[in-house]
């Protein structure tokens, strides 16, 4: 008797996937939303400044921005980017968002994106040369808040590591290396210019919502010392491991740096914990609803 054997894709089974989106979802809203009521009781404990409410409602105005913005990015540095839409982009992009709650090293991200394409080496390289791109602009704003704020040696030992994580990357991935270089290869000169330019607008999106929050919670403070504070906040995010959606981070690292620059910590912790609310809960919680839409298989093109 012969026996055939048959490679079995698990998630293409409309039960298993059903089970597995549902299982996401369910860890999703329960993450984001246990989080969010473990730190609501820091809003009960102060009152807001005069000009609190128009720069909330300036800030959430500026999210819309910010996130559709990282899917105008998605969508002109995709493999297949010539017939992805702008709504598609926006929707892979907020439920990863949703999903890097449930998936650690916000890999949810990665999920998302290669989800809906069918060239996965291509879609890897195209989700790091996003992160490549935003990664250099919190260096070079991190590096030089590091540079003013604590020791100049901080330059030089993040060079070095930079340089070891390339290096061991490089040599990890030796095997695959054509198949990833082959994406870039195929880029245009046109679409990295526009990701470049898309990239750096969203970036000063996001530093003017972190700026205008706590410039009116600290009117005192200097934009020299408000600029190095949120350059170590976003070097901190960026290098160590995310979950829950950084929030823990951001407050140590914003904590640590702002401490003798105020008398009351909790003017930085509410600034913090609002941006967090608007920049990550509130598109997270929209992006459950996209969780729905994602392909999950493993088809991949050969």
């Amino acid at each position: 008797m012969q026996i055939i054997n048959k490679p079995l894709n698990y998630l293409q089974k409309p039960v298993l996937n059903l089970i597995l989106k549902l299982s996401l979802f369910g860890f999703s809203s329960f993450f984001i939303l246990q989080k969010l009521d473990e730190r609501s009781e820091v809003l009960s404990i102060q009152s807001f400044p005069d000009r609190f409410a128009n720069i909330f409602i300036l800030v959430c105005f500026m999210m819309i921005a910010n996130w559709s913005l990282e899917a105008l990015r998605w969508k002109v540095s995709s493999p297949d980017s010539q017939r992805r839409s702008f709504k598609n982009a926006l929707e892979v992009v907020l439920a990863g968002l949703a999903l890097n709650w449930v998936l650690p090293f916000t890999s949810g991200d990665f999920l998302s994106r290669l989800s809906q394409e069918v060239d996965k080496y291509a879609a890897v390289s195209a989700v790091l040369l996003n992160r490549a791109v935003m990664l250099c602009l919190t260096l070079l704003l991190g590096v030089y808040s590091l540079g003013n704020s604590i020791v100049v040696d901080s330059r030089l030992l993040l060079f070095i590591l930079l340089i070891f994580s390339f290096i061991s990357l490089l040599y990890l991935f030796k095997n695959r290396i054509r198949r990833f270089l082959k994406y870039f290869k195929d880029l245009s000169n046109a679409a990295l210019i526009n990701l470049l330019a898309l990239s750096i607008l969203r970036y000063l999106v996001f530093f003017a919502q972190f700026y205008l929050m706590l410039s009116v919670f600290n009117p005192d403070l200097s934009s020299s010392i408000l600029v190095s504070g949120i350059g170590v906040i976003y070097l901190s995010k960026t290098f160590l491991p995310l979950i829950a959606g950084g929030l823990g981070v951001r407050e140590a690292s914003g904590l640590l740096f702002f401490q003798p620059h105020v008398d009351e910590l909790a003017m930085i912790i509410i600034p913090i914990f609002l941006i967090w609310i608007v920049n990550v809960v509130f598109p997270s919680l929209v992006g459950l609803g996209f969780i729905w839409r994602l392909k999950l298989s493993s088809d991949n093109k050969d």
